[in-house]
């Protein structure tokens, strides 16, 4: 039958010899899926039964070693027509009292206090009591404690969320259940209010040469330890033009906060800080607290790089704005050795419209006055289109590819200029 999991039980099965001539029993053994949970008594084997003789045999059934599952006793005899007698054991674990593991007020607006149901249900055939309950404020029970819970019923527990101070109040409901095995249900209780934060994030613009150190400024603002004590900061860079070290506050002066260097992924080039708040630190933003990440400059095959930005680990309640920065060379030289000035970036934009049939812009920009060369490749490689092969200035300009004499399919068109190469995919659907 079904077991609570503290609850062993042992059964007696009566086996009598029968017929004309006695029978012995040479053995016997437990198989099945469930075989773990069953164990047979001591008895000395072999076993010899004249007609009319019993022999008890003892079958102990441990219900913490399965959930649900049957098993077989397949005792051994030397009795030709029938070699082994075979009993089926059935048995399960009988769970009990369950309850969600994590129960939400939702978003709680005004001042409280809010109240809510934890509903607890008990699956098993006998009525089950909680004796005691655990909870923290701002959360407290409401309901009378000790409580039943029906056999194959349920019962709401009644709980009530206190006016705090926290925009995203945690907690934990303990219920303690002592017959007839002593079991614990644990639940998460979560609550967010409806006094939204927000914090911002902005990525400075800095411009370096080659084999120097750059400081990237982050901008922070509104990041209030009162209900951020902490988050991560993801940032991102071209891994071939910038390889991030130390990040620090600005002039030191964090005032109670500190940054450490989570991650750094080479191959996206994201570094990942974390930053944490003690008890008295100061809102980020108000006293000068830049965040400042120091990047050597590589010699690779990038002149710029966007410094994107991405907050994570965030509260419920916290919202984040960011803003990318950029990276810029101030001046390297091209593959022929010349000295050159960035005045911009370079960037090669999405085609639009894309798909498209059979026209579509392209839209790119040089940072300096260099030989520049659009050029258009089949899926297979091959080039099939060079649209522009000419020395320009720097700028931004828009062009229009008319790719009529194409068949259908994927292209890549690519955009080389110095020692800088930038290139995107476009659909010409027919």
């Amino acid at each position: 039958g079904s077991r609570f999991f503290c609850e062993d039980s042992c059964a007696v099965v009566h086996v009598e010899g029968s017929g004309d001539k006695p029978v012995t029993i040479t053995g016997a053994t437990i198989g099945g899926s469930a075989a773990a949970a069953y164990k047979l008594g001591a008895m000395n084997f072999p076993i010899t039964l004249a007609p009319g003789d019993i022999r008890d045999l003892t079958i102990c059934f441990t219900p913490a070693q399965v959930s649900n599952g049957d098993a077989t006793v397949d005792v051994a005899t030397d009795d030709a027509a029938q070699p082994h007698i075979l009993l089926k054991l059935t048995g399960a674990l009988d769970v009990g009292l369950q309850a969600p593991a994590v129960f939400s007020f939702g978003v709680a607006g005004g001042n409280g206090p809010w109240n809510g149901n934890v509903v607890v249900t008990n699956t098993s055939n006998r009525d089950l009591t909680v004796n005691s309950a655990t909870i923290a404020p701002p959360f407290s029970i409401i309901s009378a404690i000790p409580f039943v819970v029906p056999a194959h019923g349920n019962y709401p527990v009644a709980l009530r969320l206190n006016a705090s101070n926290d925009p995203d109040p945690k907690g934990t409901l303990l219920l303690n259940n002592s017959t007839p095995c002593d079991d614990t249900l644990l639940v998460a209780l979560v609550a967010n209010t409806d006094e939204r934060k927000t914090i911002v994030a902005i990525a400075g613009t800095v411009r370096g040469r080659w084999g120097t150190t750059v400081s990237v400024p982050i901008g922070l603002e509104n990041a209030q330890a009162a209900y951020l004590k902490e988050f991560d900061i993801a940032v991102t860079a071209n891994p071939r033009l910038l390889d991030p070290g130390q990040a620090n506050f600005r002039n030191g002066a964090a005032n109670g906060w500190t940054v450490s260097r989570k991650n750094f992924d080479r191959k996206t080039g994201t570094l990942t800080l974390h930053l944490a708040a003690d008890a008295n630190a100061a809102t980020l933003g108000t006293n000068d607290t830049t965040l400042m990440i120091d990047y050597a400059v590589l010699r690779g095959d990038s002149i710029a790089s966007e410094i994107g930005i991405n907050l994570s680990t965030l509260p419920a309640s916290v919202t984040a704005i960011t803003r990318a920065g950029e990276f810029a060379l101030e001046d390297f030289c091209d593959a022929y050795g010349r000295l050159l000035r960035a005045n911009g970036t370079v960037a090669l934009k999405q085609n639009i419209p894309n798909p498209f049939n059979p026209t579509t812009t392209i839209e790119f920009e040089t940072a300096f006055q260099s030989h520049v060369r659009l050029t258009v490749y089949d899926v297979v490689g091959r080039e099939v289109m060079r649209p522009i092969d000419e020395e320009m200035p720097a700028g931004r300009r828009r062009i229009e590819l008319n790719a009529r004499d194409l068949p259908s399919g994927v292209y890549t068109y690519r955009l080389t200029t110095g020692l800088q190469t930038l290139e995107r995919q476009m659909i010409l659907s027919k």
